[in-house]
């Protein structure tokens, strides 16, 4: 049980939505200029989301069994990750300066469009508001732990970074994005608590809504 849990947490704690929700939320106040900003910020948050946090609790976290994870286990999951994978091919590429043909970009636009109604929509089948006390405290924990390392990288962000004024602003604002929409889904996986997953989720959206909405309004029109 204290793995199940722990594994939410982790889950929940690493890793930003930016590609279904903080990049549309991006380039509707900050435009296209802060849309490729949120874009270079996810080549490392994807790396997390797409696998990578998945496999390293799968790693850190023996099974209900007591059995753990060794490095060829990791490396076969991996592998078997469809979204690491492409984000590694693509990754690839993009350092050999390979552009992907028009023709594949227009056959995978509508199947990209629709992400972040499937991600949403996931969501939604999973969330059960009806969560006991136990799991509702848990949720709020972790959601204003989470909230707390958001502000601690906000201000780093704003202050200390060398960049100039509208990348700091942009950045600032990209780390309260909610946690990963993949959260939920690993958590099936990982035999975790759904419920309390779903649960947690959703309150980072919340959050994530709230407090990247004043922060964008209160830079864009100042």
């Amino acid at each position: 049980m204290v793995n199940r849990t722990r594994a939410v947490a982790m889950l929940n704690i690493t890793g930003f939505n930016i590609g279904c929700f903080a990049l549309p939320f991006i380039q509707l106040y900050f435009g296209n200029a802060g849309g490729v900003l949120a874009t270079i910020f996810d080549t490392g948050n994807a790396l997390l989301v797409t696998g990578g946090s998945y496999v390293l609790i799968k790693y850190l976290l023996p099974n209900s069994q007591g059995e753990g994870m060794g490095i060829n286990g990791v490396v076969k999951n991996l592998s078997q990750s469809v979204p690491f994978c492409t984000y590694i091919v693509m990754f690839l590429l993009a350092s050999i300066h390979v552009k992907v043909p028009d023709v594949i970009n227009q056959i995978l636009h509508p199947i990209g469009a629709a992400t972040p109604f499937l991600a949403m929509f996931m969501l939604g089948v999973l969330f059960n508001p009806n969560v006991e006390s136990s799991q509702f405290k848990m949720a709020v924990g972790l959601t204003v732990m989470r909230l707390g390392w958001g502000i601690l990288f906000s201000l780093t962000a704003y202050y200390l970074l060398p960049f100039d004024l509208f990348t700091r602003q942009v950045l600032s604002v990209v780390v309260f994005a909610p946690a990963s929409a993949l959260a939920p889904i690993y958590s099936v996986r990982l035999d975790a608590d759904v419920q309390l997953s779903a649960f947690t989720n959703s309150l980072t959206i919340i959050c994530g809504v709230i407090i990247m909405s004043y922060l964008s309004v209160m830079y864009t029109t100042t």
